[in-house]
């Protein structure tokens, strides 16, 4: 299929929430109906709160991305509205639909489709969609006793993870981990499978100092990058984990990064302003870690930059424009 895109795009695509206040969102004021549909909670405090600055705006909310339960690709959501397709095209709803999904908010309408929990109830929890393309946990450790920087540090590199050095305290389900592993990609910069298949359930796991040399207790990523020198590279990565915070359904700057970088040399970034859309604290570098069992209350797992059929990057793509308005609110 040709392609032919007019897209009008403001780098980076990355709008977040500040998490200090509810209501103090970092986000431009045209997707704040949005986020608050996404979102009926803090909805439901801001109707509540005369002081809430979107107190009026919360009374009727009606429109929507597209990817939500009680959403779909209709006349309320955001896409259908942007979404404008060549008249040339055989058929236009078909197109429609083709870049919604493959392009657009549908994909994470796909994503959310497939989602397992793996590991659940219990103090830790893991969910990822297929092929360990993004995962989300609470309560789990990963243990870098075979990181051994200095002397294996090589770039892209998937044997980091062992036998024993991924899990937490819950019943694992092993059908569903295994079905979810049989097409699982496990291309570095394509899936977490390397990461998570060796994940277990560990009975006697507590999270705290005595098992745990760090503890992350502010919800923390975890992020596999592109060329940090390379423009269209290093926004793929952006741009995925912009994808990943509606699939997370959290936009807020008050988060722990860590850069999954095995290089011996520091990860090189031209680009490194632009993590400031995404949180308001210092990057982490993976190799801080080297020999130490690390803890996570709560991690995210991005989406990746090479994901096959992905965002951006390997996209498939049909004859229509977009008019994707997105601002970098530094």
């Amino acid at each position: 299929m040709g392609v032919n895109l007019n897209f009008v795009i403001f780098f980076a695509v990355v709008v977040f929430v500040n998490c200090g206040n509810d209501f103090d969102f970092n986000l431009p004021a045209q997707h704040v109906k949005y986020f608050l549909f996404r979102r009926p909670d803090i909805a439901e405090k801001c109707r509540a709160d005369k002081n809430c600055p979107y107190n009026l705006m919360a009374q009727n909310l009606d429109e929507c991305w597209g990817y939500e339960p009680n959403c779909n690709f209709g006349k309320r959501s955001y896409s259908r509205k942007t979404i404008k397709c060549s008249k040339k095209a055989p058929d236009i709803e078909k197109s429609r639909n083709a870049f919604y999904y493959n392009a657009d908010f549908g994909l994470i309408k796909k994503h959310n489709a497939s989602l397992v929990e793996l590991c659940s109830p219990g103090d830790a929890s893991l969910r990822c969609s297929e092929s360990f393309e993004y995962c989300y946990a609470k309560n789990i450790f990963f243990n870098f006793a075979n990181l051994k920087h200095d002397k294996n540090g090589k770039k892209y590199r998937s044997d980091i993870i062992g036998k024993g050095d991924v899990g937490g305290r819950c019943k694992f389900h092993e059908r569903k981990f295994k079905n979810l592993a049989l097409d699982a990609y496990d291309g570095y910069l394509q899936s977490w499978a390397a990461e998570m298949k060796y994940f277990q359930r560990f009975p006697s796991f507590q999270l705290n100092d005595s098992y745990c040399d760090v503890i992350f207790d502010q919800p923390t990523i975890v992020i596999k990058l592109d060329a940090g020198i390379n423009m269209y590279h290093h926004f793929c990565d952006f741009i995925n984990l912009y994808l990943s915070q509606h699939l997370n359904g959290s936009f807020h700057q008050d988060v722990d990064i860590i850069l999954w970088d095995t290089d011996a040399s520091p990860y090189f970034d031209i680009f490194r302003e632009t993590w400031l859309a995404f949180t308001t604290k210092p990057l982490i570098d993976l190799q801080d870690f080297d020999g130490k069992r690390v803890c996570f209350r709560e991690v995210m797992f991005p989406v990746l930059a090479r994901k096959v059929f992905g965002l951006y990057y390997n996209m498939p793509m049909v004859s229509c424009a977009f008019y994707l308005f997105v601002i970098l609110w530094l």
